[in-house]
């Protein structure tokens, strides 16, 4: 899989995920929508019994409905997002351990968006999930773009494109064959097409940039729409645009024991804490796993840094150029975990540790200008710890919570929040505004246990 990464420093995300597995309850948290062009602002810890109050402001905020969404990473602030477009007079509550962009999984996300499997095919709805991923962070931009006038632009995306470089002649063969039949499945639709080419290996350095390619590249199937993304950025101007587009909002931070409160304020509510789904009435059986990824912060001259998003075992993601040299993300240490795991989070990346050891090494081979280099505040990226699917399914897992009326969740994204949060927030969102069952994607509701 691809692991995770992409924030400015190391996160607070283990720590809060892992206070709510340990602790076997929700931990999560509080702010409120103001006005238009204005990023909400998050107000101090809620005490339990205030969470009657926040429905009830919502409604005095103008909601004719409301929606809670217990967890704020891509998959719960699409849901929200997607809440508001479906019906403008729908007040949103979202509660979670952190300000926005600022814990969890996703504000370590892996900022690669791409539809590639790790042979260099096509992933289960590879195309359509892109293309609804890349609109919301296109739409999400331009909000933010406006938001800013009249002054420069701040993105938090590049169109750089994204590279699954192969790393060997066998491996090359077999990228291409899974780049030939991604084509072929996409016939019909010239712009799907568009999302796979076999490049050989001089082409495949060129696009990287000579000076970073790895020594052994043999080619590689190019993704030429493929973006890299700052998710912190990315997920607090998503919340700004969600807060605009609600008829009131409010960002929570409350420790929640329990969905029964929520589901007797709310009138809908939508569970998307990842790996604290276990700690959920009704989602224990779910079969997830969790894995924690660490990732590394570079600054560099652009010269020696890729030009593209490249996967490669490990992956880069290159980001703004400053004064200082270019941003590059390198990821992701992979951990296996068991539930309720006590993990160390290193703050250090000089510190030692075994799985950073293994990743500046594997990183040093995929891009040979980062041996050795200083990373940019000596610190870790980002940390988080996600729930995956089994690899039986290997796809997200959505539906109602199990005893509870109108309570839905959505889970298991692992590595691929980016690519699945717009689909999924989508028909999350209308299975939770409908109360329907039949708006969710089939292929996720198939396996629970």
């Amino acid at each position: 899989t691809d692991p995770i990464s992409d924030g400015e420093r190391l996160r607070s995300g283990d720590a809060s995920v892992l206070s709510m597995i340990t602790q076997g309850l929700l931990v999560l948290v509080v702010g409120m929508a103001t006005s238009p062009r204005r990023a909400p602002d998050v107000q101090s810890p809620l005490s339990h019994a205030a969470i009657g109050e926040v429905a009830r402001s919502l409604r005095e905020g103008g909601a004719a409905r409301t929606l809670a969404v217990v967890g704020g990473g891509l998959a719960g602030m699409s849901v929200a997002f997607h809440a508001t477009q479906l019906d403008s007079s729908v007040g949103v509550a979202i509660f979670d351990a952190a300000k926005p962009g600022e814990g969890g999984a996703s504000a370590a996300a892996a900022g690669l968006l791409h539809p590639l499997t790790k042979r260099g095919g096509l992933i289960w709805r590879g195309v359509e999930s892109f293309d609804s991923a890349a609109r919301l962070v296109q739409r999400t931009q331009a909000h933010a773009d406006e938001a800013h006038a009249p002054g420069p632009p701040q993105p938090f995306y590049f169109e750089h494109g994204v590279l699954r470089v192969a790393r060997s002649e066998a491996q090359a063969k077999i990228y291409e064959d899974s780049a030939a039949k991604a084509r072929w499945r996409c016939a019909d639709s010239p712009r799907a097409a568009k999302h796979f080419s076999w490049v050989d290996g001089d082409q495949a350095r060129a696009l990287i940039g000579k000076a970073a390619a790895p020594a052994d590249c043999a080619g590689g199937v190019w993704c030429v729409r493929g973006l890299c993304i700052d998710a912190p950025s990315y997920l607090r101007a998503l919340w700004t645009a969600t807060a605009e587009a609600a008829a009131s909002a409010r960002w929570c931070v409350v420790e929640v024991r329990a969905l029964a409160e929520l589901c007797a304020q709310f009138d809908a509510v939508v569970v998307a804490v990842g790996a604290a789904s276990a700690n959920v009435p009704g989602l224990e059986k779910l079969p997830l796993s969790l894995v924690r990824g660490q990732t590394l912060c570079y600054r560099m001259p652009v010269e020696a840094c890729p030009r593209v998003g490249v996967l490669g075992g490990v992956y880069l993601v290159p980001l703004e150029d400053a004064p200082g040299g270019r941003r590059v993300i390198g990821g992701a240490t992979y951990e296996p975990l068991g539930m309720g795991a006590e993990v160390e989070v290193e703050a250090d990346a000089d510190a030692p540790s075994a799985a950073l050891a293994d990743l500046r090494a594997q990183l040093g081979l995929l891009w040979p200008p980062s041996e050795g280099a200083q990373l940019k505040g000596g610190r870790l990226h980002g940390s988080g710890i996600r729930a995956v699917p089994p690899r039986t399914h290997r796809v997200p897992l959505t539906g109602r919570v199990p005893g509870t009326e109108n309570a839905w969740f959505v889970t298991g994204l692992g590595g691929r929040g980016l690519l699945y949060h717009a689909e999924l927030g989508r028909t999350v969102a209308a299975a939770a505004l409908t109360n329907d069952h039949g708006a969710l994607l089939s292929e996720t509701t198939a396996k629970r246990t």
